[in-house]
């Protein structure tokens, strides 16, 4: 008998064609593993966050790590994993960067994923947290995982299924200038300073915005037809603004933008509040923002 009193999760990497193999020998492979004294919420569906690792090639290279824990268990004997997948992404319409799709059991085919269990905790009354690391993986391609748990007399259980996303090279470097301006702009939400925009960070300008709560903002400029490409600025976690990048090679040496506030029928242009030059523009026929990217460099 197994009882499992704990929320499983999983931690997705980076992302390996799949490797099948059905059976299960229960030898050890050795995981990571640690123990504290907790008590024991009730079971519940795993959750999955993302990140990436840095490796060398485009494909088969990536990494998924999936996480877990039991705060107690009773003949626990041990665990393996199940995959399934590629999948192409899902791709959010307004941020076009790739989410995470709804397990779904009726996708694919599942294979196995770890050929030796991985070593269980028997009977246990405190908290042991588990890593395993699935390699070979296609980055930039969705996967699903079941975790089974198996008793010390042979049986399964299914614990949950986790979706994961392996991040491409640009997706994690997007991911990591996110996560830098989350903080820099949370630091000026509570010191009340001014964000200037845009910005130059790297090969990237980026331009914000402050959040609008019901409305849509969407950065328009001369390099880019103005309203023929506009593009969606997104919101930044934890703080109350907007932003978009826009990479630096190929602008001008000075680019005019503004904003368009609001959705069909009732949208509003602004200048770019975070950027005091502004100029009449030829292309536009109006006052805009203007950015010197020879200057601001």
């Amino acid at each position: 008998m197994i009882r499992t009193t704990v929320p499983l999760t999983a931690l997705a990497l980076a992302c390996s064609a799949p490797e099948a193999n059905s059976q299960d020998d229960h030898s050890s492979e050795a995981p990571t593993s640690s123990a504290a004294a907790a008590a024991a919420p009730p079971v519940r569906p795993p959750e999955a966050t993302e990140t990436s690792s840095a490796v060398s090639s485009p494909e088969a290279d990536g990494v998924v790590q999936l996480h877990w824990q039991i705060d107690s268990a009773e003949d626990n004997f041990g665990f393996y994993l199940e995959r399934n997948g590629p999948f192409d992404p899902l791709v959010c319409p307004t941020c076009h960067l790739p989410h995470l799709r709804e397990p779904d059991p009726h996708l694919g085919e599942w294979v196995r994923v770890n050929q030796r269990l991985i070593p269980g905790v028997g009977t246990t009354s405190e908290v042991h947290r588990f890593d395993y690391e699935d390699t070979g993986l296609v980055r930039g391609k969705d996967y699903l995982y079941n975790l089974y748990e198996v008793s010390m007399d042979g049986r399964d259980v299914l614990k949950g299924t986790v979706p994961a996303h392996c991040r491409t090279e640009e997706e994690q470097a997007f991911r990591e200038r996110r996560a830098n301006w989350t903080e820099i702009l949370a630091d000026t939400d509570d010191t009340g300073e001014t964000v200037t925009s845009p910005q130059i960070s790297g090969e990237w300008v980026t331009f914000f915005y402050p959040r609008e709560r019901t409305r849509t903002v969407h950065l328009i400029g001369d390099w880019m037809g103005w309203e023929e490409n506009p593009l969606p600025l997104e919101r930044v976690p934890d703080t109350f603004w907007l932003m978009v990048d826009v990479p630096l090679e190929g602008l001008p040496d000075s680019i005019e933008h503004l904003y368009l506030v609001g959705d069909p029928g009732s949208i509003e242009v602004h200048l770019d509040p975070g950027n005091p030059t502004q100029a009449h523009s030829e292309s536009r026929g109006e006052i805009v923002s203007v950015f010197g990217l020879s200057e601001a460099n």
